[in-house]
């Protein structure tokens, strides 16, 4: 049997219809963009000449549709648009490397593996011998004789 195949959410056409709903929603915050995340500003553009390189009379002179567009598009402000919260999105790897101001977790794992470490070293770098075992006193005679 085969998945059915759900069609995509018109997220604009949700808003509109459930506007009410989610105004009074606690948590609209989760599904609503903020209202002052894009700020519009128009920027006109740099004159390198004291005479303006393209005029009205040059949009009303041109014959083809395409070239008035293009003497319309790149005569006019520009319009910048920026986003106030694009410092809080991205990957999360990224994020998480402007944080390196903070110290970093330890584990009690860790820590148990850095001290097992750390002590054999230190055996390691001694030079004393290190006697292990058992002592086994049994008399000159008898019990250990009997194995030969």
């Amino acid at each position: 049997r085969k998945t059915p195949i759900s069609t995509p959410l018109d997220y604009e056409t949700f808003l509109t219809k459930n506007l009410t709903i989610l105004e009074n929603d606690s948590q609209r915050d989760l599904l609503l963009f903020p209202r002052d995340d894009v700020t519009e500003q128009s920027v006109l553009a740099e004159e390198r000449t004291f005479v303006p390189t393209v005029t009205d009379e040059h949009v009303k002179e041109a014959k083809w549709l395409l070239t008035q567009e293009a003497l319309k598009l790149y005569s006019s402000p520009f319009r910048i648009l920026t986003f106030n919260y694009a410092q809080f999105a991205g990957d999360f790897n990224r994020t998480n490397e402007s944080d390196s101001d903070l110290p970093q977790l330890l584990y009690e794992i860790d820590l148990a593996a850095a001290d097992e470490e750390r002590d054999l070293v230190d055996c390691l770098n001694r030079q004393e011998v290190v006697k292990e075992g058992f002592l086994l006193l049994a008399p000159d005679a008898g019990l250990l004789d009997n194995f030969k």
